[in-house]
């Protein structure tokens, strides 16, 4: 199984945070944390850039390259096999934001994370086009915050509309709607799906929206779109043993078939993975 939407950044949270698989937020916690949910990998993203991110706990300090720094992390590689498959967080209206995916690609990397409200970015802009042309290109699966959230950043980047208008602008870019709309106070789960249904390049990444949505909300989502628009994430390291076996029970509550119930916990993510891979 595939576990996705992990965050690694240094010194993860600190040492008083320490617990029995060591510092979470670091790659040996991971690991460990990992084995203990019973999954074999992970997709793990690299921590936010620039002063934009400095109230935030996954991130990397002064003018370093994240996802150079998690390329180095144990554990990470670009081979469909590794452990932890990396994904770069790359904010996409910088002037360097061609230049530093053209990177990531060459480096392997097949994903991407874009949080519009950490990084103060509106996705439609016209400085973004160049970067998310080339991703599409490349059809490397984007994970998309999607909801609200306090970052000093204005809600609306964040709400599922941006997100399938994105969609509609680039057919050929993957995006996963992480926390499917349910976050920061804010409930666009019913637009998601509907999303979903009319882009095919939408998914929902039910980080912190198994849950929260509910049994009712998710079997209608099913009936409308099918588990194989439906990826399985956590936010770790803000997840626990404990809430990811409650989240994968509830999965398994949904009478799903066997089929059903892997492309969710992991199947999905890894064929847009292989996707991506094979246009290079």
């Amino acid at each position: 199984m595939l576990m996705g939407h992990c965050h690694l950044f240094p010194g993860g949270r600190g040492e008083c945070r320490r617990d029995e698989f060591g510092i979470p937020g670091t790659s040996e916690h991971l690991n460990r944390f990992m084995k203990a949910c019973g999954f074999d990998q992970a997709n793990v993203l690299a921590p936010h850039e620039g002063p934009e991110a400095l109230n935030v706990e996954a991130r990397i300090e002064g003018d370093q390259d994240g996802l150079e720094w998690l390329l180095k992390q144990p554990f990470v590689g670009v081979e469909e096999t590794s452990v932890f498959l990396p994904g770069a967080a790359i904010r996409p209206d910088l002037p360097n934001a061609e230049e530093k995916l053209a990177r990531a690609i060459a480096a392997g990397v097949r994903v991407l994370k874009f949080h519009p409200l950490i990084m103060r970015s509106n996705p439609l802009d016209a400085s973004c086009e160049p970067f998310f042309r080339k991703a599409a290109k490349a059809r490397m699966p984007m994970v998309y915050h999607t909801g609200g959230g306090d970052w000093g950043w204005p809600t609306d980047h964040g709400r599922v509309g941006v997100c399938a208008e994105l969609a509609g602008r680039y057919p050929g870019l993957p995006l996963l709607m992480a926390h499917c709309g349910v976050f920061g106070g804010v409930d666009e789960f019913e637009q998601a799906v509907s999303a979903c249904e009319s882009h095919p390049s939408l998914f929902l990444d039910a980080t912190h929206a198994m849950l929260n949505v509910g049994k009712e909300r998710w079997h209608w989502a099913l009936e409308r779109i099918g588990a194989g628009r439906v990826v399985y994430g956590n936010d770790y390291p803000w997840a626990t043993v404990d809430s990811v076996s409650r989240e994968v029970e509830f999965i398994e509550s949904l009478g799903l078939s066997a089929e059903e119930h892997a492309c969710i916990l992991g199947d999905n993510l890894r064929a847009l993975y292989l996707r991506a891979r094979s246009a290079h």
